[in-house]
């Protein structure tokens, strides 16, 4: 009996000293930047500004919402969200992004990336940044009522 008792200690007691000795401590999960910004080739519409709304790729939850109401020249990566640029901190993933060039609620306007979004990667520990415009592609037709007619745009990482 008591070699029983002894064995059923050892048995209890070496996976909670094991679970002890393991490490608390977490991996640290380390964030990426991304930027976003137009210069004077983006086709901005007047004086509409470029609303860019970003959504988790897993369950299209909205992450983060910025605007550009002003061009920039090529800003530095990573730089301070303001007018002319949109910088946002996330941690590494697959994101989708809307960006688009209207009043957000009249349905009209540029679409830069096509209405149903673009996937972008971040990656931990860098800074990627993309300049709202004209890509080497055509314009697309509209595929419904709300966006016929309005021409469409591209989102491009630039190195």
């Amino acid at each position: 009996m008591l070699k029983f008792i002894s064995k059923l200690i050892l048995f209890i007691s070496l996976p909670l000293f094991i679970i002890s000795c393991s490490s608390d401590s977490e991996e640290e999960i380390i964030p990426g930047d991304i930027s976003f910004w137009a210069d004077s080739n983006s086709g901005f519409l007047g004086d509409q500004a470029i609303t860019i709304v970003i959504y988790d790729n897993k369950n299209s939850t909205e992450i983060a919402r910025g605007v550009l109401n002003e061009e920039a020249n090529d800003p530095q990566c990573g730089g301070e969200t303001k007018f002319s640029i949109f910088t946002v901190q996330l941690s590494p993933g697959t994101y989708i992004v809307q960006a688009f060039e209207d009043d957000s609620e009249a349905g009209e306007g540029a679409w830069f990336n096509g209405p149903f979004g673009q996937e972008i990667e971040v990656i931990g520990g860098s800074c990627r940044s993309y300049r709202m415009g004209d890509d080497p592609f055509e314009a697309q037709r509209a595929s419904n009522a709300r966006t016929k007619g309005v021409k469409f745009y591209g989102i491009y990482e630039v190195q």
